[in-house]
């Protein structure tokens, strides 16, 4: 903690700074946790906070074949992550704009550098010139998010670039553009709603190909005791391209029923849960470049029984 609570123009302003090393050696195994072997990665990273804001930023740089194989890819990838959070509803907010009028904004940058750091042999490892990686993947996202009497609106907008460095693959970039609006109400304490609306835009620098996908979900949930509940869930997702080459349409619904029960533990009740849920997915699939149009459909009943322990 490099500054807690420090006076500043009336607010109190943190300072944190994070410093972090992990290595875990080429067939390093562990049966506590999830480790990834053959990895060395360290991490820098800053906070503040200030009046109701934060910021963040972070670097991280990792690199694999700790043990310098000769004939294994060696992949070196760096890291800038950065992240913004303004409470404009609480700086804005009077009597003649009240505060639910002004949103709460967030701001994401993430930048990806992966690329190759060594040349093994082609003819001792297989791989060839071209297919030693150097990429470079730019995402950046905004968030419009409103506190509603009743509930929350939000709004999001993304924008993702990647960027081939590859050689004798140089254009094969994409660009991607996506809006996202969310709506969660609560119609009471026991039954809340939300409903999902997407639509993004991915293009191709190599092909000039253009590709949209459309989609949208509305969620249900209903707890009208405290034991029994019942959620559903419907959503529906469509994608085409400009030159009308493949179509794809996929839809999915989902219900669950739940009753919670609890039996004597050794020292305190044990809690349980019996869930029937049912759920459909439907799909569609049409390539005109190969004249094929695929149908898939699927029906499934679950009835499950689980306890918590912790």
């Amino acid at each position: 903690g490099l500054l807690q609570q420090m006076p500043l123009g009336g607010h109190a302003l943190d300072l944190t700074l994070t410093l972090r090393h992990d290595r875990a050696a080429p067939l390093y195994r562990s049966l506590a946790a999830f480790v990834t072997s053959d990895l060395a990665q360290s991490r820098i990273g800053l906070r503040a906070g200030l009046a109701g804001a934060s910021a963040q930023l972070q670097a991280l740089t990792k690199v694999d074949n700790l043990g310098r194989v000769a004939t294994l890819l060696r992949t070196r990838t760096q890291e800038i992550n950065a992240a913004l959070g303004l409470p404009l509803a609480q700086w804005l907010g009077s009597a003649e704009a009240p505060a639910a009028a002004w949103p709460t904004l967030s701001w994401s940058m993430q930048q990806v550098h992966q690329r190759a750091a060594n040349t093994p042999l082609a003819e001792d490892s297989g791989f060839a010139a071209s297919q030693r990686p150097d990429q470079h993947n730019t995402t950046q996202q905004l968030k419009l998010d409103w506190a509603l009497p009743g509930g929350t609106l939000g709004y999001g907008l993304s924008q993702s670039v990647q960027d081939n460095h590859q050689p004798g693959r140089e254009t094969a970039d994409f660009r991607q553009l996506a809006h996202q609006l969310s709506v969660d109400w609560a119609f009471s304490e026991s039954l809340r709603a939300s409903l999902s609306l997407t639509r993004s835009r991915q293009r191709s620098a190599e092909t000039g190909l253009v590709n949209w996908t459309t989609g949208g979900s509305l969620g249900l949930d209903w707890q009208w005791s405290e034991r029994w509940a019942l959620s559903a869930s419907a959503s529906h997702n469509a994608a085409a391209d400009s030159l009308d080459r493949a179509r794809t349409r996929n839809d999915d619904l989902q219900a669950q029923l739940s009753w919670r029960f609890s039996i004597p533990g050794l020292d305190k009740p044990l809690p349980g849960q019996v869930y029937l849920r049912a759920a459909r997915q439907t799909g569609r699939q049409v390539d005109s470049a190969f004249n094929q149009d695929a149908r898939l459909s699927s029906r499934w009943v679950d009835l499950g029984l689980s306890f918590s322990f912790f």
